[in-house]
């Protein structure tokens, strides 16, 4: 007995089928094809996308459609001409993506791919994932490089952190091995020019409070704090800079008064650590300096 997606002729062709996610028309279609495996990778001409990108990119829930596609044998791994694949397009458009992302994964979907942008899946799932953890978790446990750098050399904590202020994520990142002294390009947007930071800038622009009060709480270079501090004057400018007929808004004041504390965190950290190598250097030239008075006076009596 036929299943009944494949006696009732649609009125939507299949890329349509594929733009809402309609179950029944893409089973139909694929069912009647000549080959199936080549009809379900056919391309379109405006950006080489194939049924996966349209029905990945255009649909917040496409877990059951793309089943389907994967079933009749759609390539997981094919890229349009932005290098994209499917698997970044679920990590982008779908704000619950777990299960279309292990099913994906299931058929062979690559967890490392970056895009013409050097963006991997897990930098689109850590920058706009409402909800990030269990689909960081999968994709690291697939294989997803926590340390994967993009086009500015920003890794997915990066991405993180301007998503939100994922503490306990952060957290767990850092435990998987997340490099937090990996140094990405930030513009200024009044200059143009660039500077380099390490997600403890990014934790800085974002006034991500809890996050960058775990970094601080790991080992962090003096560089790191110096680049973090200058990123905070600018910040702090531009939240104070106001019409004078303008308001600032309860969400700005906020902001600013997040990126108060973490100034005066890193600023606290930078003189601690200043004053703490002083006593260190301090320390050892007393013990050189007595070595060589016992030195000297041992050679003295012999």
């Amino acid at each position: 007995m036929d299943h009944p997606d494949h006696t009732t002729e649609p009125s939507i062709d299949i890329w349509q089928a594929a733009k809402v996610a309609d179950v029944s028309a893409l089973r139909y279609h694929l069912y009647h094809s000549k080959n199936a495996r080549e009809f379900v990778n056919q391309r379109d001409h405006e950006q080489d996308s194939t049924l996966l990108h349209i029905l990945c990119s255009q649909n917040r829930q496409p877990f059951q459609a793309l089943q389907v596609l994967l079933e009749y044998g759609a390539d997981p791994t094919a890229r349009n001409i932005y290098g994209v694949q499917a698997l970044h397009s679920v990590c982008l458009n779908c704000p619950t993506p777990l299960e279309s992302i292990r099913l994906l994964l299931k058929y062979g979907a690559t967890p490392n791919a970056k895009d013409g942008d050097g963006w991997t899946p897990l930098h689109y799932t850590a920058r706009f994932c409402p909800e990030p953890l269990q689909s960081i978790m999968l994709l690291v446990g697939a294989g997803a490089n926590i340390n994967a750098t993009d086009a500015s050399n920003k890794t997915p904590m990066f991405c993180l952190l301007a998503n939100g202020d994922f503490h306990v994520i952060v957290q767990w990142m850092l435990a998987s091995g997340a490099d937090t002294t990996i140094t990405g390009e930030f513009l200024d947007q009044k200059t143009g020019k660039t500077r380099l930071g390490t997600v403890l800038s990014q934790a800085t622009k974002y006034t991500r409070l809890e996050s960058a009060t775990i970094m601080l709480q790991t080992t962090v270079s003096k560089d790191a704090i110096k680049q973090a501090i200058k990123v905070a004057e600018s910040r702090e400018v531009t939240l104070r800079n106001k019409d004078a007929d303008e308001k600032q808004s309860e969400a700005q004041m906020k902001a600013l008064e997040r990126l108060l504390i973490i100034r005066s965190m890193l600023e606290a950290r930078l003189n601690k650590d200043t004053v703490t190598h002083r006593k260190r250097t301090s320390f050892f030239q007393f013990i050189n300096s007595s070595f060589r008075k016992e030195k000297t006076a041992t050679v003295t009596i012999q």
